[in-house]
């Protein structure tokens, strides 16, 4: 099962928010969704595996 488009975004947008007011050290990524959820519901798109790979590592390898 899978939630229609709207309610998803709704969902990441609520998860998200409430993540960074707890912990805003914390990654959050979207995993299988598109450009146009991940910008909708986070405000922002990686640019694909690739990005996401180098958001991740970048809050593990910081300088």
């Amino acid at each position: 099962m899978r939630y229609f488009k709207p309610i998803r975004i709704d969902m990441y947008a609520a998860a998200s928010s409430r993540i960074k007011q707890l912990a805003p050290e914390v990654p959050v990524y979207l995993c299988m969704e598109s450009e146009e959820v991940w910008r909708k519901a986070l405000g922002f798109y990686p640019g694909g595996t690739e990005g996401v790979s180098a958001m991740l590592n970048a809050r593990v390898f910081q300088p």
